[in-house]
């Protein structure tokens, strides 16, 4: 009898330790639910915050947010980077710009482990180095990121060694296309990202869009830009965590977000179901 009791009592204990070892998952899970909502609110109403502050830069009073909505100048006053808090939101929508300035200003998101937030479009260097500048992207809805190529990288060896071919350009002007091709491989080297997917579409149906729109030329005119379907890149990117509210459902969508903001530099876009 005394025995039973015993085994009932052990088995109570462990009935009570299963319960409270499920209590305590649940808390934690819980918990975590709990922070995924505080970080989505925060995100929105950062997203909202910046949607009034169009065309221009601007950091919230507590600094936690900075703001940029337009081309990316070849020397913006980076005073609002520098004092941007760590793990703040950089809001961007941007048709795209200076490269320089671009992998100037994703260093310095990335060293604050900034969350970057895309909406209404980015396009050319916003699609290049914004898209990927920190450890984590989140594209908002009824939004295109698009590109359309990236520099050309000379055989800065080559160039510097005198060829008779590259004497129309100066010294001065080699230097600096040299210097702007280390800035841009440095920038993905230092994410381990394979930069290819700036210079040539990536998914089937864009590449063989790419292929037909090339046919006589070899090669696309600057003003065709392209998508790239977040299904595609998944396990390409291991760095930043993209993450999307919702991807364009068809050209049409696409079609009325170019046609909203009146994006003239963009000729022809290869959407990619």
């Amino acid at each position: 009898m005394a025995f039973f009791a015993t085994g009932a009592f052990n088995r109570t204990m462990v009935m009570t330790s299963k319960i409270n070892i499920v209590a305590a998952g649940l808390l934690l899970l819980t918990g975590f639910r709990s922070d995924v909502c505080a970080s989505e609110e925060a995100r929105q109403q950062a997203l909202d915050y910046c949607r009034r502050s169009s065309q221009s830069i601007q950091l919230s009073e507590d600094k936690s947010v900075l703001c940029f909505d337009g081309f990316i100048a070849q020397k913006p006053d980076m005073t609002p980077f520098r004092d941007l808090r760590h793990d703040g939101y950089f809001v961007v929508r941007s048709p795209g710009g200076f490269l320089e300035p671009a992998v100037d200003i994703s260093n310095m998101l990335r060293v604050k482990t900034a969350e970057v937030v895309i909406y209404d479009y980015c396009l050319s260097a916003c699609a290049n180095y914004f898209f990927v500048a920190s450890s984590q992207t989140y594209v908002s809805e009824r939004t295109i990121v698009a590109w359309h190529g990236g520099p050309s990288i000379p055989d800065c060896s080559y160039l510097s060694a005198g060829n008779p071919r590259e004497r129309s350009s100066t010294a001065t002007e080699v230097n600096e296309l040299c210097r702007l091709g280390r800035m841009h491989l440095d920038f993905f080297s230092e994410r381990k990202i394979d930069s290819e997917f700036v210079y040539h579409p990536q998914s089937p149906y864009t590449r063989k869009m790419a292929a037909l729109i090339a046919q006589g030329t070899g090669y696309l005119d600057r003003s065709v830009y392209w998508m790239w379907n977040p299904r595609y890149y998944r396990a390409h990117f291991k760095t930043p965590v993209i993450a999307y509210s919702s991807y364009p459902g068809d050209e049409l969508e696409v079609q009325q977000i170019l046609e909203k903001w009146q994006l003239s530099s963009v000729r022809r876009l290869i959407y990619d179901p």
